[in-house]
Protein backbone atom coordinates (compact mmCIF):
# COMPACT_ATOMS: atom_id res chain seq x y z
CA UNK A 1 0.00 0.00 0.00
CA UNK A 2 1.52 3.29 -1.04
CA UNK A 3 0.28 6.57 0.39
CA UNK A 4 -2.73 7.40 2.51
CA UNK A 5 -6.01 5.80 1.52
CA UNK A 6 -9.03 7.98 2.22
CA UNK A 7 -12.78 8.00 1.68
CA UNK A 8 -13.98 7.73 -1.95
CA UNK A 9 -10.58 6.62 -3.25
CA UNK A 10 -10.48 3.68 -5.63
CA UNK A 11 -8.54 0.67 -4.35
CA UNK A 12 -7.71 -2.78 -5.65
CA UNK A 13 -7.87 -5.89 -3.47
CA UNK A 14 -4.26 -7.08 -3.22
CA UNK A 15 -4.80 -10.19 -1.06
CA UNK A 16 -3.96 -13.11 -3.39
CA UNK A 17 -5.92 -15.46 -1.11
CA UNK A 18 -9.16 -13.49 -1.43
CA UNK A 19 -11.93 -14.40 -3.88
CA UNK A 20 -12.00 -10.66 -4.60
CA UNK A 21 -8.30 -10.49 -5.53
CA UNK A 22 -7.71 -7.95 -8.30
CA UNK A 23 -11.19 -6.44 -8.05
CA UNK A 24 -11.53 -2.70 -7.67
CA UNK A 25 -13.89 -0.63 -5.61
CA UNK A 26 -14.28 2.59 -3.66
CA UNK A 27 -13.60 3.15 0.06
CA UNK A 28 -16.86 3.97 1.85
CA UNK A 29 -15.69 3.23 5.38
CA UNK A 30 -12.49 3.18 7.42
CA UNK A 31 -12.20 0.92 10.47
CA UNK A 32 -9.94 2.17 13.26
CA UNK A 33 -9.02 0.95 16.71
CA UNK A 34 -7.09 3.14 19.13
CA UNK A 35 -6.31 5.50 16.24
CA UNK A 36 -4.82 2.74 14.06
CA UNK A 37 -6.43 1.89 10.73
CA UNK A 38 -7.44 -1.78 10.71
CA UNK A 39 -9.15 -1.93 7.32
CA UNK A 40 -11.62 -0.51 4.83
CA UNK A 41 -15.21 -1.00 3.74
CA UNK A 42 -14.90 -1.22 -0.04
CA UNK A 43 -17.84 -1.14 -2.45
CA UNK A 44 -16.83 -3.25 -5.42
CA UNK A 45 -17.57 -1.76 -8.83
CA UNK A 46 -18.75 -4.97 -10.48
CA UNK A 47 -21.32 -5.99 -7.89
CA UNK A 48 -22.16 -2.94 -5.75
CA UNK A 49 -21.35 -5.21 -2.80
CA UNK A 50 -19.46 -3.80 0.17
CA UNK A 51 -16.69 -5.95 1.68
CA UNK A 52 -14.19 -5.47 4.50
CA UNK A 53 -10.55 -5.54 3.44
CA UNK A 54 -7.66 -5.43 5.92
CA UNK A 55 -5.35 -2.42 5.75
CA UNK A 56 -2.43 -4.29 4.19
CA UNK A 57 -4.60 -6.06 1.60
CA UNK A 58 -5.55 -3.06 -0.55
CA UNK A 59 -3.64 -0.85 -2.96
CA UNK A 60 -4.68 2.63 -4.07
CA UNK A 61 -5.15 3.02 -7.82
CA UNK A 62 -4.81 6.80 -7.81
CA UNK A 63 -8.41 7.37 -8.92
CA UNK A 64 -10.94 9.15 -6.76
CA UNK A 65 -14.67 9.73 -6.73
CA UNK A 66 -17.06 12.26 -5.22
CA UNK A 67 -19.30 11.57 -2.24
CA UNK A 68 -22.28 12.44 -4.44
CA UNK A 69 -21.51 9.40 -6.60
CA UNK A 70 -22.55 7.15 -3.69
CA UNK A 71 -24.99 9.10 -1.50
Amino acid sequence: MAGKIDFYMEVEVADAGSICFGKRGVVLGISTEAGIIKGYAVMLHETDTTIFVARDDVAATGAGFDRADYY
